[in-house]
């Protein structure tokens, strides 16, 4: 699917080269570690992650201020209207998108994102085209964003699922959820009523190549 981005500003020619290339300027949202240690590292191995198995995640990169020290996580702006997209409506998105939030209810609980709501994706249906999915925001997944816990949230985490419970579930499947997994329960798994995508995208999961995750 065609994909396009924000483009904030066109500035000076590169001054070389026969296709008359220039300098752009493009916004992005960015997060640093002052809220969590492991907040860029979780951005950026799902965003990696995410975007190899084909989830439709903003392009993104690490960034640093010159002469600075500290790293950001960058994702490029997806919005094109300059106005700031309404979160996701669980019911249109599944209907619109079910093999995609197949996907992400299988890779968020992969990664162990115990935070997917309703307002960390949304849908673009301003450009044209058919409408652009976005999915966002992994800040509380895989390390966690309490420091001191790390591979330790994992290792509790391990064999069980991490979507179900939290603390906005409508029920608690699992009594251990709500203390160890603790965000929100997925914004999308009582929307989805279907099986279909499931193979196809536990597959991919299951053949994502080890050296890749390393």
């Amino acid at each position: 699917m065609l994909r396009v981005y924000s483009l904030a500003k066109i500035t000076k020619p590169v001054g070389q080269g026969a296709s008359e290339s220039f300098w752009l300027e493009l916004m992005a949202v960015g997060k640093n570690t002052s809220k969590g240690h492991y907040i860029v590292a979780n951005e950026y191995i799902c965003a990696r992650l995410g975007s190899f198995l084909g989830l439709p995640i903003p392009p993104f990169a690490l960034l640093q201020q010159k002469g600075g020290s500290g790293l950001w996580f960058g994702s490029i702006d997806y919005c094109l209207t300059g106005q700031t997209l309404p979160p996701i409506d669980p019911a249109e998105c599944v209907k619109e998108f079910p093999d995609i939030s197949t996907g992400i209810i299988l890779f968020d609980t992969w990664v162990a994102n115990a935070d997917r709501h309703e307002g960390n994706m949304n849908m673009d249906k301003s450009t044209g085209r058919p409408a652009q999915l976005n999915v966002f925001d992994h800040s509380h997944a895989l390390f966690g964003s309490e420091d001191g816990k790390g591979i330790d949230r994992l290792n509790d985490l391990k064999d069980k699922f991490s979507i179900e419970g939290g603390k906005n579930e409508p029920k608690v499947v699992t009594p251990y959820l709500g203390a160890a997994a603790g965000q929100n329960r997925h914004c999308l798994l009582d929307a989805l009523n279907t099986s279909d995508h499931f193979e196809k995208w536990h597959e991919k999961l299951d053949k994502l190549p080890d050296f890749f995750i390393q």
